[in-house]
């Protein structure tokens, strides 16, 4: 949680207390333009594509597409509340026809799970752009 908190906020003067997560939370948060677009503001379809079974991105209009085109940030904060909520769901609630599940499906599973992966690549880009100016 700490981790995704630096990546949302940059490091808290607890975390910069922290010699083994500021070195971390420097390279990636608020360091670069494309990383704050990546998480707050893209407003495209961030799936990757890369599976054959994966399907098309949500289309304008469709349900979900405004939470599938917020952003990194945006998709993962709902994903939380969504397992948070879900955890507090009567258990006759937690079906295949939940609109928690289905959100977490449709979108959890490929647009937010792609949108990690760019974050991930994007991070240790950055992570190893640091470095290198460091030797």
């Amino acid at each position: 949680a700490a981790e995704w908190e630096v990546a949302e906020f940059g490091p808290s003067e607890a975390v910069k207390a922290s010699t083994h997560y500021y070195a971390n939370a420097h390279s990636f948060s608020h360091s670069e333009y494309h990383d704050q677009e990546l998480l707050y503001r893209n407003h495209g379809c961030l799936r990757l594509g890369q599976q054959p079974y994966e399907p098309p991105c949500i289309a304008d209009g469709e349900e979900y597409y405004e939470s599938s085109h917020q952003g990194a940030a945006t998709m993962l904060n709902r994903a939380l509340d969504e397992a948070y909520a879900i955890t507090n769901d009567a258990p006759a609630w937690v079906n295949l026809t939940s609109p928690r599940l289905d959100w977490t499906w449709r979108i959890g599973i490929y647009d937010l799970h792609d949108a990690l992966d760019i974050v991930s690549e994007d991070a240790t880009e950055s992570a190893q752009r640091t470095i290198n100016v460091m030797l």
